[in-house]
């Protein structure tokens, strides 16, 4: 396991996503808002891909995720 920080401005599911040999593997946590530690599965930089999926007033956008700045 390894930490890393996220920040969002609304509540809704972090979706990592890391290949390893053999096998890709997928993560879906639901995070709250604000800024807090992750405890990932797998290393930022063995990450594929991230996405989510922002939950307002009841429905569902998803989203692509950048990079801090």
């Amino acid at each position: 396991m390894t930490t890393w920080t996220a920040t969002t401005t609304v509540r809704g599911e972090l979706v990592t996503q890391a290949s390893h040999p053999g096998k890709p593997d997928r993560n879906d946590d639901v995070i709250p808002a604000g800024k807090h530690t992750y405890i990932a599965w797998a290393a930022l930089a063995k990450v594929t891909a991230l996405s989510g999926v922002l939950h307002v007033d009841g429905a569902q956008y998803p989203c692509s995720v950048a990079p801090a700045p």
